[in-house]
């Protein structure tokens, strides 16, 4: 009896060992799924942003505000690198 018990024991360790096993592999497929993701969504931010700043350039106001700030931020790492350059 006791031996019988052990053996089924054995067994569902193994099982679930395997389980855990094809879990962990299938948790690391999803992270790398999402980590794909994550950078689509990142690319298609940064080319929404492009557009309205394009279309800020062909005369749409509604984007004007986005083009101003976008063009402040590079005004200020342009001056940010002649510092640095000047500094030298």
């Amino acid at each position: 009896e006791l031996e019988k018990n052990l053996d089924k024991l054995v067994f569902s360790y193994n099982l679930l060992k395997k389980e855990n096993k094809d879990l962990v592999e299938s948790v690391n497929i999803l992270n790398k799924h999402i980590s794909i993701l994550t950078t689509k969504v990142k690319d298609l931010n940064e080319g929404n942003t492009n557009l309205k700043i394009v279309n800020a350039l062909h005369g749409n106001t509604e984007n004007s505000k986005l083009l101003k700030a976008r063009i402040n931020k590079l005004v200020s790492e342009v001056d940010l690198c002649i510092k640095q350059l000047t500094g030298l």
